[in-house]
């Protein structure tokens, strides 16, 4: 993009923010013309005045005659800017000149400026397409060099990948078996139920002054280091489940105390010693079985902990009279600083061509020129 367009860009995002200097600047000839030539007559009044107060006055007029020459000159001014693009070009002109011999000299280095832009652009693009050249000649060198190595370890990379993957699988159905056993780790571990259960019929014992049952059930499912920890996960369990069953005693009792003190006698004497013991109701070999799923679980985890993998990479030849970018680029300068003529050039060409059998840079600039001129 030249200057002048990117200036013109520039101005016109500028002038989208006000729509009065939009429309006025930026939009096509044929558009709002009665705003243009209204905006563009007040503007050529304005600067006949400013030529009159400024620059009539200090000259030798007799009054009425400065008027009439005032006039005529904001007339002129008006309509023609209002109506000609060229009496608007000569107005904006003649401003560097009140400036004095530096507002020219400001002119004459615009003017200079926008003339050699155009040529110093077009040396800018041929520099970047002997650069672009100069990086696919690189871009060529890596390929082969990248080539070479992915042919070397891809498979080693897919086959590792492809392990990781498994793994994945793995800890998916880890992770599913924890998610399976957690509701049955719960039920047999947790301990915040049995704690408040425990208080509520610790609290109904000592108002009817019988005998705790919380320690009734401690001693009877006390564990004494039970050397299989099967039996100790079905004694607490067991534990756990009479003293829910004595919390629904307990709290049909507080019912019952409530509304029948004298009828909690008959409830307690109904149901007899046996009442809640849920010994017979539970499979033998329960805790045996929780058991071995928290091994089976935690068995599984270690396993995959100390995985070791030995791998072997086999010898590649070597190959000869290869060479990469930076030695390429080495190599370009060299030739560059000892001859910058033409034969140098196209003897590293025929170097190039022998190596990886791509055109040459002389046969590109050449192209590039045919396409610039």
């Amino acid at each position: 993009m030249k200057p002048v367009d990117k200036y013109s860009a520039k101005l016109r995002k500028l002038f989208k923010k006000v729509p009065l200097l939009f429309y006025l600047f930026c939009s096509e000839k044929h558009e709002h013309k009665a705003l243009k030539r209204f905006v563009g007559f007040s503007y050529g009044i304005f600067l006949g005045i400013l030529f009159y107060n400024f620059i009539l006055v200090d000259l030798n007029f007799t009054e009425d005659a400065a008027f009439i020459v005032g006039t005529t000159i904001c007339m002129m001014l008006g309509f023609g800017i209002a109506f000609s693009s060229q009496i608007r070009c000569i107005t904006c002109l003649t401003f560097p000149s009140f400036g004095g011999k530096v507002g020219r000299s400001v002119l004459k280095a615009m003017v200079v400026a926008f003339i050699i832009s155009g040529p110093v652009e077009n040396l800018a693009n041929n520099g970047k397409e002997v650069v672009r050249v100069f990086a696919c000649t690189a871009s060529l060198t890596f390929n082969l060099t990248k080539t070479r190595f992915e042919l070397m370890f891809k498979p080693f990379t897919q086959a590792i990948f492809g392990m990781k993957t498994d793994v994945n699988e793995v800890k998916d159905t880890l992770r599913s078996i924890k998610d399976v056993s957690a509701p049955i780790t719960g039920e047999l571990e947790d301990e915040t139920e049995m704690k408040k259960m425990k208080e509520e019929n610790d609290y109904l014992d000592e108002l009817m002054g019988d005998t705790k049952r919380s320690v009734l059930a401690g001693a009877k499912y006390e564990t004494k280091g039970e050397v299989v920890e099967a039996e100790r996960y079905e004694k607490q369990y067991l534990k756990k489940i009479e003293l829910r069953c004595e919390s629904q005693f307990t709290r049909a009792s507080k019912k019952c105390r409530d509304m029948f003190e004298s009828a909690y006698n008959k409830c307690y004497d109904t149901g007899g010693s046996s009442r809640c013991d849920p010994s017979k109701e539970m499979d033998p070999g329960f805790g045996e079985g929780y058991a071995y799923l928290k091994q089976s679980r935690s068995s599984l985890s270690k396993n995959f902990k100390d995985v070791k993998l030995q791998y072997k990479i086999g010898k590649v030849k070597q190959l000869r009279d290869l060479r990469d970018a930076r030695d390429t680029a080495v190599a370009v300068l060299h030739t560059v600083k000892k001859s910058p003529g033409e034969a140098h050039i196209a003897s590293f060409e025929e170097d190039r061509e022998e190596e990886i059998g791509g055109p040459s840079i002389q046969d590109t600039f050449k192209k590039v020129k045919e396409r610039k001129y």
